[in-house]
């Protein structure tokens, strides 16, 4: 009797240990990421047909979640209109812009970059750029005047908005990036020129350029080299487009409007660490001329994706991706596209394990292996 209780015993003990690991497992698999995915972006309803190809995906802090997102604008610096968040390890629905049944505290603390949109959308209205500080107690915000001169101006957030100061800038210095800077604010404009303006008052404090400024004579060399029929030198001179600023605010990535130029320069003393692209002639292939669409570093401040477009009448459209090992600025990994095949929007999950990309109405979820270009 004693033998067949231990028995007994001992078969449902190991048929509990068995039924735990199962759960063990079962929760595990519940709660991993997928690794590898093609989800169609039909199979959300709140997705419109016709922006299907400007999504932009964006993980979640912890890569839980995906935040597909798109605007009315291509560059980054765009208000988010609508988005649709999903899962990162079923791709199940779980809440859109237009249905939020997760909270507003919920979405902002796992998507930051929607804190403008959902608490203060009508402050950045019309604005060419935007930012909202870390405490969510001042943002920035800066717009066009009718003189053709940028206006930047500084938010205090409580209930409302309230204005602290307004700051001009010149003549044709469209505001395409702000960003906080403990006791100074930077206002990267389109061309060559970037401003510091006092946290307090919005005093122009100083002023930098992206990089040395081209001689005359580079000028008319670089013309004579790559377009001889420019009707002026100054059409080939580096003018800035895109930018973005790594989470440390070390450093500034600054794209080419009229080539793939790439110039990585540092927010300390404003050298210029390095230039991708100075020698590559903006205007190959025939048809059309490249330029730098879109930067921005991954969530872990440890890479630089850049994506340049080439784009022209007879042109069929080429895409380069590159990402940037902020270490060593190198490239690590090179992606091409043309035509129906191109990727956008193209992500890094917060630990750089992953990718996520839309590809032709699909958003695609890949592993992300470092690796060297050959020289």
């Amino acid at each position: 009797m004693r033998f067949s209780n231990i028995i007994l015993g001992l078969f449902f003990c190991l048929t509990g240990c068995r039924a735990l690991q199962h759960e063990q497992i079962t929760a595990s698999n519940r709660n991993r990421r997928l690794e590898t995915a093609d989800i169609p972006l039909s199979k959300y309803d709140a997705l419109p047909d016709l922006e299907r190809h400007t999504v932009k995906p964006m993980f979640s802090s912890g890569s839980t979640q995906i935040c597909l997102w798109w605007a009315r604008s291509y560059k980054n610096t765009s208000s988010p209109d609508n988005w649709v968040v999903i899962s990162a390890t079923n791709a199940a629905f779980i809440t859109s812009s237009a249905h939020n049944v997760v909270g507003t505290e919920q979405i902002t603390r796992d998507f930051p970059f929607l804190v403008p949109t959902l608490l203060w959308r009508d402050c950045f209205t019309n604005t060419t750029a935007y930012a909202v500080d870390d405490t969510r107690q001042y943002a920035l915000r800066a717009f066009n005047a009718p003189d053709k001169t940028s206006i930047v101006e500084m938010l205090r957030l409580r209930d409302g908005a309230d204005t602290m100061w307004k700051t001009t800038l010149p003549k044709f210095h469209d505001v395409d990036l702000l960003v906080f800077n403990g006791g100074s604010i930077f206002a990267l404009t389109s061309g060559m020129r970037g401003y510091i303006l006092d946290f307090g008052t919005g005093e122009i404090l100083s002023s930098f350029t992206y990089g040395a400024e081209e001689t005359k004579q580079e000028l008319r060399s670089r013309r004579l080299r790559y377009n001889p029929f420019a009707d002026f030198d100054d059409d080939l001179s580096f003018t800035a487009y895109s930018f973005a600023v790594d989470p440390s605010v070390r450093y500034l990535a600054a794209g080419g409007f009229n080539d793939r130029r790439l110039r990585i320069i540092s927010l300390e003393d404003f050298s210029m660490l390095r230039e991708f692209h100075a020698n590559e002639n903006p205007y190959w292939p025939f048809g059309g001329e490249w330029m730098m669409r879109r930067l921005h570093f991954s969530p872990s401040g440890n890479y630089l994706i850049a994506q340049s477009d080439h784009e022209g009448r007879l042109s069929s459209g080429r895409r380069v991706i590159e990402i940037i090992d902020v270490k060593n600025w190198e490239v690590v990994k090179e992606i091409k596209s043309s035509g129906n095949t191109d990727i956008h929007s193209l992500t890094l999950s917060p630990d750089d394990t992953q990718m996520a990309y839309t590809q032709n109405h699909v958003l695609k979820i890949v592993p992300f292996v470092p690796q060297k270009r050959p020289r």
